[in-house]
């Protein structure tokens, strides 16, 4: 008797869990308008680009962001500030084995593992929640977390978050001594600014 209130208790927590997924809302990033926008910098000077972001999220039923990954393929890297042939110069030189190592790691990552609402006054203005995430980058994976303004409209979902992370924690040494000729501070800048739409 016991064995079979156990199994049926198994099967009814079972039921509640699909019943729960099964509210939940998935969102497919517009990876044509989807942007993580860079800045690295050196003491006196510094450079700005972009890439492409790939994902989705998924929403519980009560509209909270509950889940969710992006990834940022290399081959997409942009550059805002240069002409060529500065800027394939620089390009190639951030898709190389210096900086991002693109023919062994040719995207960087984020998966989402927890989200709460945030009040706080950090990040983007009128961030209402904060995420934290595995972020991989050159194989090394770290928890990241920042706080985001995520907005809907109809089918739409907007989410826009400015942040940075030291690339040191992640394996990107070039160029991280201050005694040299050229020296790049070790905190890499980033404006997200996502679209997404409902599957």
């Amino acid at each position: 008797m016991k064995r079979i209130t156990g199994m049926a208790l198994l099967l009814l927590t079972m039921m509640a869990c699909n019943k729960k997924d099964d509210k939940d809302t998935s969102y497919k990033l517009d990876a044509t308008t989807s942007k993580a926008y860079w800045k690295g910098s050196a003491p006196d000077h510094h450079h700005t680009g972009s890439l492409q972001v790939k994902g989705d999220f998924t929403m519980d039923e009560n509209g909270m962001i509950n889940g969710g990954s992006f990834t940022m393929p290399i081959s997409s890297i942009e550059n805002f500030d240069l002409q060529d042939p500065e800027k394939q110069m620089l390009l190639d030189h951030l898709q190389s084995i210096t900086f991002f190592n693109m023919l062994v790691h040719p995207e960087a990552s984020y998966e989402i593992t927890h989200v709460e609402a945030y009040t706080g006054e950090e990040g983007i203005a009128n961030a209402n929640y904060k995420l934290t995430g595995m972020f991989t980058l050159l194989g090394n994976t770290r928890a990241l977390s920042f706080p985001i303004r995520i907005s809907r409209t109809n089918d739409q979902l907007l989410a826009q978050a400015v942040f940075s992370f030291n690339r040191l924690d992640w394996g990107m040494g070039a160029f991280n001594d201050p005694t040299q000729g050229l020296y790049i501070l070790p905190d890499i800048n980033i404006i997200l600014d996502i679209a997404a739409r409902k599957k």
